[in-house]
């Protein structure tokens, strides 16, 4: 008999390879199908959207589209679509100016954007251990930056600036729908946060207008993206936090650069130094430091 211990860390586990695998099929559609992260963003927020919101009609009737529209929510969950909107797209633009793992990794700095935030906006002090793992983040986005020489810096600008908006707006989106959260339920409000995300991009770039060759592979990698790397990752999280302590829950974060980063030298061929691979080791500590503090 399975404990739900046992349950939780491998679904809190599963939740953070999908999202590493979401980021090495999209590294795949950008540079060998022809993909742009404008047609990537808008299909996988307008697709997953409908995903999320059907499964959880599927999972509790009711009528899904009454609650979105009330006078306190609506404007609520655009907000977080537009926040998502954002995370997304940087994110893939990151991607396609570097790699899938460098990508992920950056990303994870948005547990330290989030305490940033709550000490400027609530007052709530950084502990020192907590500033220790701001120094740590910091070393370890440096060694990316730079892959240890500075006199070339060697990087790319857009690249690392994208990954750093990315975890920034996935900070905001954290924060943002606390209250429409506990009023809808987490499900109509990524779902339909997605949706609305999707329906603004769409109006600047329309996927079905995209110039890309439907090859099977492209399908499957798309399917990658939006199947595991949004809703199967999304209900492996909700799930999660059933069965484990926040700490436990909070180490998923860890897999998704870690997975993405193995996933990519395998399938890939992206190979990482030494000063990278110490740059990642860096900021992976500091998400399993910051998880650990958080279950105290």
């Amino acid at each position: 008999m399975i404990s739900d211990q046992t349950r939780g860390i491998v679904l809190a586990s599963s939740a953070g390879l999908c999202w590493g695998c979401m980021s090495v099929a999209a590294q795949y559609l950008f540079t060998d199908l022809g993909f742009t992260p404008e047609d990537l963003v808008a299909l996988r927020l307008l697709a997953s959207g409908a995903l999320l919101i059907a499964i959880d009609f599927l999972l509790n009737p009711r009528n899904v589209v009454a609650p979105v529209l009330r006078r306190e929510n609506l404007p609520a969950v655009l907000l977080y679509g537009a926040g998502v909107l954002s995370g997304q797209y940087t994110f893939f633009l990151s991607i396609a100016h570097t790699n899938a793992g460098t990508a992920a990794i950056l990303v994870g700095t948005q547990p330290l954007m989030i305490l940033l935030w709550l000490a400027v906006h609530d007052g709530r002090r950084i502990t020192p251990r907590e500033a220790f793992c701001l120094l740590l983040a910091l070393f370890g986005v440096g060694c990316l930056v730079t892959k240890g020489d500075l006199s070339s810096l060697d990087f790319s600008v857009a690249g690392v600036l994208f990954g750093l908006l990315s975890a920034a707006s996935g900070a905001f989106s954290t924060i943002q729908p606390r209250n429409v959260l506990r009023r809808i339920g987490a499900g109509l409000t990524a779902g339909w946060g997605l949706f609305a995300g999707g329906c603004i991009m769409a109006v600047f770039n329309p996927p079905w207008a995209a110039r890309v060759a439907w090859t099977w592979e492209a399908a499957a990698a798309c399917c990658v993206v939006i199947l595991i790397g949004t809703v199967v990752a999304f209900w492996c999280y909700l799930a999660s936090t059933k069965y484990v302590s926040p700490a436990v829950t909070g180490l998923l974060v860890s897999f998704e650069p870690l997975s993405a980063v193995v996933l990519s030298a395998l399938l890939l061929g992206v190979t990482f130094g030494a000063w990278e691979l110490a740059g990642a080791g860096a900021i992976l500590a500091n998400l399993v430091l910051l998880s650990l503090r958080r279950s105290r």
